[in-house]
């Protein structure tokens, strides 16, 4: 058994001369044999690590359904995860992609989703997208999860490189309107403040998407807004 220790047999110094040079053969061979050194556990342990390692290097790249997120969301699951050797090995290789399929597919709870999130942002080298921001917000509130919603919003839209990045933010920001209890004036979440609203014409008015920005400005009128709008952006 791994990691246990048996006692090795003491051999006679002369075996017994009733014994016949066969049988004296024999059971010296058997003692020689219980004599051999059983494999060092901190030497298995060792290149079980090493494994672990090298095949966590060689999942760079790779695709999220060949991506072990089963794993993953299994070890999420557990309240030690954020100290996890094999997460932070793993790290590295993650993308938002990853962080989306994850969301998507595979079961986390909300307030570890969020965790989690916040947990991978802060890695070098790794820059959240709309994509994952959009899979947070639905898992989110598919548990009805009270949240800071004004803060991933504006995250979402500080992760926009582009006019098709903006729009895909938009198109999430429609949707979560119209998810069941949200309402337009996203009450269920606290509400949106009149600066991220201003945070997101802004934004529009960047990628010159006029349409969009129209929209946005339907919506500050009709939470009210309109006139404390109009004195700060004079």
């Amino acid at each position: 058994m791994r990691g246990r220790w048996w006692s090795h047999p003491i051999i006679p110094r002369t075996l017994p001369s009733t014994l016949s040079s066969s049988s004296s053969s024999s059971s010296t061979s058997s003692l020689l044999l219980a004599r051999r050194p059983l494999s060092s556990p901190s030497s298995s342990s060792s290149s079980s690590s090493s494994a672990t390692a090298e095949d966590t290097l060689n999942l760079k790249g790779h695709s999220p359904e060949h991506f072990p997120l089963s794993k993953l969301s299994s070890l999420l699951s557990e309240r030690s995860w954020p100290k996890s050797r094999f997460l932070r090995l793993l790290a590295p290789s993650l993308n938002p992609s990853h962080v989306s399929e994850l969301f998507q597919k595979h079961p986390v709870k909300p307030h570890t989703a969020l965790a989690f999130f916040d947990w991978i942002g802060r890695n070098p080298g790794f820059r959240h997208t709309v994509e994952s921001h959009a899979a947070l917000l639905k898992l989110l509130f598919q548990y009805k999860t009270r949240l800071n919603l004004e803060k991933i919003i504006v995250s979402m839209v500080k992760s926009c490189n582009n006019a098709e990045d903006m729009s895909a933010a938009m198109d999430t920001f429609k949707a979560i309107r119209r998810a069941d209890g949200v309402g337009d004036d996203f009450s269920f979440c606290g509400g949106l403040s009149l600066r991220c609203y201003n945070f997101l014409l802004k934004s529009l008015a960047q990628f010159g998407m006029v349409e969009e920005m129209k929209f946005v400005f339907h919506q500050i009128q009709k939470m009210g807004f309109c006139r404390t709008f109009l004195h700060i952006t004079r």
